[in-house]
């Protein structure tokens, strides 16, 4: 008997989220992967890892220090997000220049999360967790890392960064969606942050 095979995906949650509150949130979309995973191969099984982001949302002063305007209570709040920039007071997802705040921070939070965790043989991410998981396709595709590799070692900075605009990039497949009658995401929002990508 064939020894049971388990695909391990990793999930990425989008802005003011956790892992565990995406894991409760995509439940049924767990279920629908696992069953046409499992259901085509017979030996197959569907692990998913919810890793929580490392930089958490600050609660914004509201009427009632102690309940949100939900009236749940704050402490129960676990607002988290990929990338802020806390510079100068602020924090926003976007800097001055329109690109994504701290994203190297994310994508080394992530990396590690991969080292620990991993490897993972599939990614999802919802909202702005969509933009990320994307970057994290993208570079992890096969042979990205050894063709800067081999410009690096045969090559002077300045002629590499000329091999790099002729390159012609080939994106990772994606599959973006946008809910429209979801009051929590702001489709704006969301196809900026897909566009900066």
């Amino acid at each position: 008997m064939e020894q049971p095979i388990t695909i391990k995906v990793l999930m990425i949650h989008g802005y003011g989220q956790s892992g565990p509150h995406l894991d409760k949130k995509s439940s049924r979309l767990q279920r629908a992967v696992r069953e046409a995973l499992t259901n085509r191969t017979g030996i197959c099984d569907v692990a998913f890892c919810f890793p929580t982001a490392q930089c958490r949302i600050p609660i914004p002063d509201l009427p009632d220090p102690d309940k949100s305007e939900g009236g749940e209570e704050l402490g129960n709040l676990d607002m988290w997000t990929w990338c802020m920039d806390y510079s100068s007071g602020g924090n926003k997802f976007f800097d001055e220049t329109k690109k994504i705040s701290d994203l190297s921070n994310a994508l080394d939070s992530i990396a590690e999360i991969i080292r620990q965790h991993g490897p993972f043989d599939g990614v999802i991410g919802f909202s702005s967790g969509a933009c990320i998981a994307a970057l994290i396709a993208s570079l992890l595709e096969e042979g990205r890392k050894e063709a800067f590799e081999n410009w690096m070692a045969e090559n002077a900075a300045i002629e590499i960064c000329s091999m790099l605009l002729r390159v012609q990039p080939r994106p990772p497949h994606v599959l973006s969606i946008l809910p429209t009658a979801d009051p929590n995401t702001d489709t704006t929002r969301s196809g900026q942050m897909g566009h900066s990508c």
